[in-house]
């Protein structure tokens, strides 16, 4: 074997083209780490000159912009081996101005020489992702204020109508219409209670006692006429449940 192709030569010119062929954004640092080569798509990604790369270490990349406390403690701590650290997600402060979300993982590579080691440095940009993740966020956080609004609106609608059928009752003549009309309303009533009261829980859980409490109050205000011979009372353990299943029992 020739002595430029001893095992540790060939594995470090198997990692530098591992480096230059990869799809994925990679750089290759030595022992000092001085970047020996970056992957086409690393030099991409964050608008860096190839010609400009190598040379250089990974803190001076784009005029120093790299140069960050939180990659200082990644390398540092893959350096020592003390911490078995999978990567760390950071923000970068590019030369152009924009911001980049990244996740960076680091990785000594072993060839059997530790005076002349090499790190393999992985970096993803996840800036989109985020922003995905942030605006998924935020929709659901629109979406819960709405269905809010509109549970508080939906009460508000139940009031106004069990108002009519209050006014209704006391025009009409007939004392059997109006005793219907009394139901109506005292049952329209109870739905604009229990609504309030699912409106107030906001989308989330619901305490079971009061809501199960006032359900079983309006229904005795609404079917229930004389309290001397029927009573309806509660007994609920203080659990709390989602607020679809709370809909549920309360229509059951």
């Amino acid at each position: 074997m020739a002595a430029d192709q001893t095992p540790i030569n060939l594995g470090r010119s198997l990692g530098l083209a591992v480096v230059l062929a990869s799809n994925a954004p990679l750089l290759l640092l030595d022992d000092k780490l001085t970047i020996v080569a970056a992957s086409d798509s690393f030099c991409a990604a964050f608008g860096i000159d190839p010609a400009t790369v190598t040379g250089q270490t990974i803190y001076d990349l784009d005029h120093h912009h790299w140069d960050l406390p939180r990659l200082h403690s990644l390398i540092d701590a893959t350096l020592s081996g003390a911490a078995d650290i999978e990567a760390y997600e950071m923000e970068i402060l590019t030369s152009a101005g924009a911001t980049r979300c990244v996740v960076i993982k680091a990785q000594l590579l072993e060839y059997g020489d530790i005076d002349n080691s090499r790190m393999l440095v992985t970096v993803i940009d996840v800036t989109e992702t985020r922003k995905d993740d942030k605006r998924h966020k935020e929709l659901i956080q629109t979406n819960a204020a709405l269905l809010h609004e509109m549970q508080h609106r939906v009460a508000n609608s139940l009031q106004i109508i069990a108002s009519i059928l209050m006014q209704s009752a006391r025009k009409v003549q007939s004392e059997e219409a109006r005793g219907h009309l009394s139901d109506a309303h005292q049952r329209v009533m109870s739905i604009a209670t229990l609504q309030r009261h699912l409106a107030q829980s906001d989308g989330g859980a619901v305490e079971l006692s009061p809501y199960l409490t006032q359900l079983c109050a309006s229904i005795g205000a609404s079917m229930i006429h004389d309290r001397k011979r029927l009573t309806l009372t509660t007994r609920v353990d203080p659990v709390l449940i989602d607020g679809d299943v709370s809909v549920s029992m309360g229509l059951v």
